[in-house]
């Protein structure tokens, strides 16, 4: 791995990273989780939005939601175990995000990034340095979206409760399912405190988090109605 992600965050890699910087100036974008809640909404109207996306997000294609502008990909499982190449469409996203140690196709619109789970600090505000994980991949997402300049962040499929909305809107994978008992839910609680935690950051800043979504847990930031957004 260490030789595949050194590989990968190379001089011209840095360069893609840095074009990311402020591209989004005062925009807003909506981070796209899985949960269940995103079979009731219309995704269509995301289309012509700046869009997250992670791991197995393409699927949902099904919903509506045709496109993503940045695919996320920072899991490992996802390759290694899902085999997601077998599915994926590499015409889904106009860019994929992918961490370093992972050896994605050589394609024109991917561009690699680091993580570290140990870290002094609780926000990367440079993603051309190893982002801060604590939690999943939307918290990953938000560092990025901030780079680029973001001032909305809106949270969809983002529900975080695995009682009442257990599973994903689309059908799973058995090892995504697994994933989602054994990593995910012992991580909500943690991955709700890190998202409070960033809004409190970045309302420093004038950045704002929303949080979309219709139902779940996620009550740490101002809960919006979907519908209304458009």
């Amino acid at each position: 791995e260490i030789r595949i992600k050194n590989a990968n965050l190379s001089t011209i890699n840095q360069q893609k990273l840095l074009t990311l910087k402020k591209i989004h100036t005062r925009k807003r974008c909506f981070i796209i989780g899985g949960s269940p809640s995103l079979k009731k909404l219309n995704l269509t109207l995301l289309n012509d939005e700046i869009t997250f996306t992670t791991n197995h997000g393409y699927k949902l294609s099904k919903f509506g939601l045709h496109n993503s502008t940045y695919h996320v990909m920072p899991d490992k499982n996802t390759f290694l175990e899902d085999h997601v190449l077998d599915n994926l469409p590499l015409n889904f996203s106009k860019y994929f995000l992918i961490y370093a140690g992972i050896q994605f196709p050589h394609i024109e619109n991917v561009i690699y990034f680091d993580y570290t789970f140990f870290s002094n600090i609780n926000f990367q505000f440079d993603i051309t340095k190893p982002l801060v994980t604590k939690a999943n991949a939307i918290t990953l997402c938000i560092q990025l979206a901030v780079y680029m300049g973001i001032s909305e962040i809106y949270l969809l499929g983002v529900d975080l409760d695995f009682v009442k909305l257990k599973g994903h809107a689309y059908v799973e994978c058995s090892g995504e399912k697994r994933r989602q008992q054994v990593d995910t839910k012992k991580t909500a609680k943690l991955t709700l405190n890190t998202i409070e935690l960033y809004s409190q950051i970045l309302n420093k800043h004038n950045i704002k988090i929303y949080n979309a979504s219709p139902v779940g847990i996620v009550d740490c930031v101002p809960r919006v109605k979907y519908e209304d957004l458009f």
